[in-house]
C-alpha cells in the first residue's frame, strides 16, 4: 500500500511538473514574440525584413544546439539575453536592444515593482530560454 501511495504521488508530481514547463515554454513564447521575433523571425530561422535591414543579418536561433556540438549552449544564451555577454547586434551591454525588460536595474528614481524584480526577470528569460530550446532543429 505504502509504494502505491509514493508511487501515486510522484506520478502527480511529475504530471504537475510537467503542466508548469508547458506554462512556462508558453510564457518563454510571448518574450520570444515580444522580444526577439522582428528580428530573429516568428520561427526563429531568420531572414526577417526587419533583420534583412541591419548591418549583420540577426542568425538562426535554430541553430544554437548545432552549433555549439549538439548540446544548447544555456549559460551563453542566458549571458546574451541579460546583457552580460558582448552581442554588437544587441546594442551596448548597459542597454540592449530591448532596453532594461532583462535587467534588474531601473532608471534613477523610477520603480517597477513588482515587475522589476531579480526572481521576476530571471523567471522571463528561464522561460525564453526555455522556449528557445524547443526550437532547436
Amino acid at each position: 500500500m505504502l509504494k502505491r501511495c509514493i508511487g501515486m504521488a510522484l506520478l502527480l508530481a511529475v504530471s504537475g511538473a510537467a503542466r508548469a514547463e508547458e506554462k512556462n515554454v508558453a510564457a518563454g513564447r510571448q518574450e520570444y514574440l515580444n522580444s526577439c521575433a522582428v528580428c530573429h523571425g516568428a520561427d526563429g530561422r531568420a531572414g526577417t525584413p526587419f533583420g534583412r535591414l541591419l548591418k549583420v543579418e540577426p542568425p538562426s536561433l535554430r541553430q544554437l544546439s548545432k552549433n555549439n556540438g549538439g548540446s544548447f549552449p544555456l549559460f551563453t544564451v542566458y549571458q546574451t539575453i541579460d546583457g552580460r555577454l558582448p552581442m554588437p547586434g544587441h546594442g551596448p551591454r548597459e542597454m540592449p536592444v530591448w532596453g532594461q525588460r532583462y535587467s534588474f536595474a531601473a532608471a534613477p528614481g523610477v520603480s517597477f515593482e513588482p515587475y522589476r524584480t531579480e526572481a521576476a526577470v530571471r523567471e522571463r528569460i528561464v522561460a525564453l530560454i526555455d522556449y528557445l530550446y524547443t526550437l532547436q532543429d
